[in-house]
């Protein structure tokens, strides 16, 4: 039997009406029906799910951006978590977009210092602006302390979340067939990298 040396396209009638299709759905009359059918509706939606957000947003600061992305994974959690995907790597998914909002409020609300007094368990004291009370300089230097860290650690584990693992040894491996390598990367999949969040 001989192997074939190519591939011959051809297209059918049905693939010529289709490309008709197409072109027609560039006129203007399409183009007016799917503003009001799709992108009017949408874009109303985003408006009403986004106006807190955008009410407060100040261009001067850095949190602000950081909210619209916060506001934006929240219904990006909900459809992962409900999702079709298969269970282990969409329960991962969801745990890191929840734990990146969780960060992103962190972060946005500055509240690094309430983080180190819940963590240490005691209070910063003051008696005047930024002046320490009597006998608590050593306290309170320790939980602004414990609060740079805790700022550092977020922005570190954010940044991560958002980034993602390093794919490079997913694919399949010397002999390894495609299953093994798609086991081996459920088995090292953590969830993270926001180019993978969607379902």
């Amino acid at each position: 039997m001989q192997e074939p040396t190519g591939m011959q396209v051809v297209f059918s009638d049905n693939a010529i009406s289709d490309i008709k299709r197409l072109v027609a759905r560039e006129r203007w009359y399409w183009k007016t029906w799917d503003f009001f059918r799709y992108d009017l509706p949408y874009g109303v939606k985003n408006l009403v799910f986004f106006f807190s957000v955008v009410w407060n947003y100040r261009g001067w600061q850095y949190n602000y951006p950081l909210a619209m992305l916060r506001r934006s994974l929240e219904p990006l959690h909900r459809c992962v978590l409900n999702g079709d995907e298969e269970d282990d790597p969409r329960q991962k998914k969801a745990e890191k977009i929840r734990r990146t909002i969780e960060l992103l409020k962190l972060i946005e609300t500055s509240g690094f210092i309430d983080a180190a007094k819940a963590e240490l368990g005691y209070e910063i004291a003051h008696t005047g602006f930024l002046e320490d009370a009597p006998g608590r300089k050593e306290a309170n230097k320790a939980a602004r302390i414990k609060a740079r860290e805790i700022e550092e650690a977020a922005w570190e584990e954010l940044w991560y979340n958002l980034k993602g693992q390093d794919t490079a040894d997913f694919g399949p491996q010397g002999d390894e067939s495609f299953e093994e390598a798609e086991n081996r990367w459920y088995a090292k999949f953590d969830g993270s990298g926001i180019r993978g969040w969607w379902d």
